[in-house]
């Protein structure tokens, strides 16, 4: 049986709507990104710093930065993260 878009989403929109708002945010909870993390981040710190006007090197140099600290959060090195990552205070 198959359903259109618009019919799928008006059923899940009614449904919702009635459900207790825990149940709400247990299904978005299930709901993961089609992206690991770790390209998630990049793509932003591409868009937010080629957005700023920051040159291409500067960009990719911190988008391997991001790839770098990814990998060794991935390898629960967080002493080697903490030692690589920017400080707060600039």
């Amino acid at each position: 049986m198959g359903y259109e878009y618009e019919e799928i989403r008006a059923r899940l929109t009614r449904m919702l709507r009635r459900a207790p708002c825990w149940y709400v945010a247990f299904v978005d909870s299930m709901a993961g990104p089609a992206v690991p993390g770790g390209q998630v981040l990049e793509l932003q710190e591409r868009l937010l710093l080629g957005s700023a006007g920051l040159p291409p090197d500067k960009v990719e140099a911190q988008v391997a930065t991001v790839r770098k600290l990814v990998e060794l959060v991935r390898a629960q090195d967080y002493t080697g993260a903490r030692a690589r990552a920017p400080s707060a205070g600039g």
